[in-house]
């Protein structure tokens, strides 16, 4: 489960705000079927102690929802991971996308697969411009690969570090 957070607000209306998608034209009673938010290189795979991927993208690549969902929250209160989204899905999924430069959703907000959410950046303790995704079933960490569409294998780096994602996963789910 999620901690509590208290609810942000963006610091500036985004100029093409997405309208929320009415709940009845969401698919949340079917296993979700994901894709990839952004289209880059995968730079880091989810092993050892990272809980998510990294994607090569340069700031201000759209981002968007993995699959169709509610935006739980929007928030920038864990600084090492910047610009923070979390949408949760049917079945008990959760995805998480940080490092974002801005998000154009708001918490509440129904969003289908493939709307855009937001903006890929540099914030947080990123090394270089990345998206930093994670898949969750019922607060656990999955490996995105099995759930996402085949995709080439590339070479890795790291982007955040491993003590930022055990914070991640702390937060997420309130074991420590």
């Amino acid at each position: 489960m999620f901690l509590a957070l208290n609810s942000f607000a963006l610091a500036e209306e985004p100029k093409q705000l997405n309208e929320s998608v009415p709940k009845s034209d969401l698919n949340l009673s079917a296993k979700p079927k994901f894709v990839y938010p952004l289209d880059g290189e995968v730079l880091d795979y989810f092993i050892n102690d990272n809980t998510g991927i990294s994607l090569a993208a340069p700031v201000g690549t759209p981002v968007v929802s993995s699959a169709d969902g509610i935006v739980k929250e929007v928030t920038d209160e864990l600084k090492s991971y910047g610009n923070l989204i979390l949408i949760k899905h049917s079945y008990g999924y959760t995805t998480v996308y940080a490092s974002l430069d801005r998000a154009v959703v708001k918490a509440g907000q129904s969003v289908k697969r493939g709307e855009l959410i937001g903006f890929s950046g540099k914030t947080g303790n990123t090394r270089r411009p990345c998206l930093y995704f994670e898949i969750r079933d019922g607060g656990t960490p999955v490996n995105p690969i099995i759930l996402l569409p085949q995709q080439k294998l590339v070479r890795g780096t790291q982007c955040p570090s491993s003590d930022h994602l055990r914070q991640m996963a702390v937060w997420t789910t309130g074991v420590t």
